[in-house]
């Protein structure tokens, strides 16, 4: 009981330290890329209040009104101010809605951050479960190795390992929601530096789905990715 009890226990300490060192390495990094993806939002999001306010467009208007009244206004031959035919009293909107790109920047942009929140605190709740995984000291050989299968068990029917592989996954999913809403605002902006932009990317996302199938292919790539 002895030997099982020490192979168990080397297994899963290996086996919690290594999803303990993938979790703080996702920590890290949704920290860092919420922080950024919360600088955008900041700025994108005043773009869905792009409405004029109603005092604000009635003073427009009034004072669009005067300009046309003097416009109308002429010096002619006889008459020292005579009115001719009095210009079309200019509108002004009273509101002006975001765009259809400035929406689905911030759609993508605020689905990207809530995302990499999620995974952070999916990966929290996690390092959570695995401090409940370790085992009391006290208890005899064969009594830990019970309590040990018993809890192990759990972890695999409740899909623990499942979740922390999908975590990588869901902040994937996140930065390239970003980038995508990236560069519909390059778009937007400059034609010419957004190709560029989606060249770079698409290099990059290629590279990426290459590392990831080259482990399918060949047993001996060193390329390992969730």
């Amino acid at each position: 009981w002895a030997t099982i009890s020490d192979a168990m226990s080397r297994y899963d300490e290996q086996t919690v330290a290594d999803w303990k060192e993938d979790l703080a390495n996702l920590l890290v990094f949704t920290g860092l890329f919420s922080g950024i993806v919360t600088g955008f939002t900041i700025e994108s999001y005043a773009w869905l209040q792009q409405q004029s306010d109603p005092d604000v467009s009635v003073q427009v208007q009034l004072l669009a009104q005067i300009s046309a009244q003097l416009a109308s206004f002429s010096v002619s031959s006889g008459f020292v101010n005579s009115t001719t035919q009095p210009v079309p009293l200019i509108t002004v909107s009273s509101s002006s809605g975001p765009t259809t790109t400035q929406i689905r920047i911030n759609i993508l942009w605020f689905l990207s951050l809530g995302i990499g929140l999620i995974a952070s605190l999916l990966a929290i709740m996690v390092q959570s479960w695995l401090k409940e995984f370790r085992l009391p000291g006290h208890l005899a050989t064969r009594e830990r190795i019970m309590l040990r299968q018993y809890r192990y068990q759990g972890l695999l029917d409740w899909g623990v390992p499942q979740i922390v592989s999908i975590l990588p996954v869901l902040v994937q999913v996140a930065l390239v929601l970003f980038l995508a809403g990236l560069c519909y605002l390059l778009f937007s902006l400059n034609t010419a530096v957004a190709k560029a932009f989606i060249a770079f990317v698409g290099v990059a996302l290629s590279a990426y789905f290459a590392f990831t199938v080259l482990p399918i292919l060949s047993r001996r790539c060193p390329y390992k990715n969730p």
